[in-house]
């Protein structure tokens, strides 16, 4: 709990009146919260890194000897969100900047005010496609175009993205479609036709093989690669769903019909020597939400989709980069009020590990060691 102890001081008598003096409070992101920066960051990281539901978090509390209802801590998250809006707006700004972009969308309930019932929202992430790794969410409370129109406003990099229609007519510079997506379908599809969709697969393996061997390389070198020997290969893969015979209704024919309606954004990285083969960083960094919902199972409200979205912006940016989400927002709660808006950036998950070594984790890739395991 916070403590301010204010200095007093009023004017002694036969002096000039200057009344009494009062010490100001210091700067803070939520007035008169009694949570300090390390609980509002508990709070947070429990709910939405950890996917706890707030009425755990209270019990947890209530085992200690607190008692802090979910109402409370609501409040405080809602709070917090609104407070930290500008490092969120500002990730935004950034990815937009790098002019690659991945982007993909997951439905969450949230509650219908006056119906009674849950109504289905959607929360979009969008991935840096170039650079440090920043992850930005947003919410809607309906997948209509809208939402990614106003997204993508006057943008004009590339984007890649899933087939949903939305996405169709939108004035990008380049829309990429996804090969993981291709390779998932014929996986799909291989109870049907196992030969073919083997020799597909394989092909495709190939392609993922080249972009193995260049991920090191120089931007010059990667374009000589992918232009030679990517754009060859890929010439194979279409030749080959060309020789089969269509059967659109059979799970292979429609992952053959899915892979040549795509082909010029499957075929557009070759052309763009920093655009990625597919949306893989996308897809792992919302699979944070299917998790999450398995667990809160719905949003509040619209409100609530809007505060979870910028929370989540924080802490998966922290994912992606490795960085201890406690120790980071315990720190830049305390310390984004004082910021001035030119200094933004030394806030953010990528720059704010440079001066904090300590926070950084360990791969996630990395496993302990199995040497004392129980059977």
């Amino acid at each position: 709990m916070n403590v301010y102890r204010r200095a007093k001081y009023g004017s002694p008598m036969g002096a000039e009146e200057d009344g009494v003096v009062v010490a100001d409070l210091p700067e803070c992101m939520i007035p008169r919260c009694m949570a300090d920066a390390s609980m509002l960051a508990h709070v947070a990281v429990s709910k939405f890194d950890d996917h706890l539901p707030l009425y755990r978090i209270e019990k947890q509390f209530m085992r200690q000897g607190a008692k802090i209802s979910r109402k409370t801590m609501a409040d405080w998250l809602r709070q917090l969100a609104e407070g930290l809006k500008p490092l969120e707006k500002r990730i935004k700004e950034r990815i937009l900047e790098t002019g690659v972009v991945h982007h993909d969308d997951t439905p969450v309930k949230r509650l219908d005010p006056g119906m009674g019932k849950t109504a289905e929202g959607r929360l979009w992430v969008a991935v840096s496609g170039q650079g440090p790794p920043l992850v930005h969410f947003s919410f809607s409370p309906n997948r209509r175009q809208g939402h990614v129109l106003s997204y993508f406003r006057d943008y004009s990099g590339a984007v890649m993205c899933d087939e949903y229609a939305g996405y169709d007519n939108m004035d990008f510079g380049v829309k990429q479609s996804c090969w993981a997506h291709v390779r998932r379908k014929f996986n799909d599809a291989k109870l049907s036709e196992p030969v073919f969709a083997e020799e597909v697969l394989h092909a495709i393996a190939k392609l993922y093989k080249l972009e193995k061997k260049i991920k090191e390389l120089n931007l010059e070198d990667r374009a000589k690669v992918r232009d030679v020997e990517s754009r060859a290969q890929s010439k194979k893969v279409f030749e080959l769903l060309e020789s089969r015979p269509s059967l659109p209704a059979s799970s292979i024919g429609k992952a053959v019909k899915y892979a040549l309606g795509h082909k010029k954004g499957l075929m557009a990285y070759l052309d763009d020597e920093r655009l990625p083969i597919d949306n893989n960083p996308a897809e792992r960094a919302i699979r944070r939400v299917a998790i999450g919902r398995k667990n809160w199972l719905f949003l509040g409200s619209e409100t609530g989709g809007e505060t979870a979205a910028v929370l989540m912006t924080l802490l998966g940016s922290c994912w992606a980069n490795r960085v201890n989400a406690q120790d980071y927002l315990t720190d830049i709660i305390e310390k984004l009020p004082s910021t001035p808006e030119d200094q933004l950036d030394t806030l953010l998950p990528d720059q704010w590990i440079k001066t904090h070594p300590e926070a950084v984790l360990p791969d996630q890739n990395w496993r302990p060691p199995r040497d004392n395991v129980l059977a």
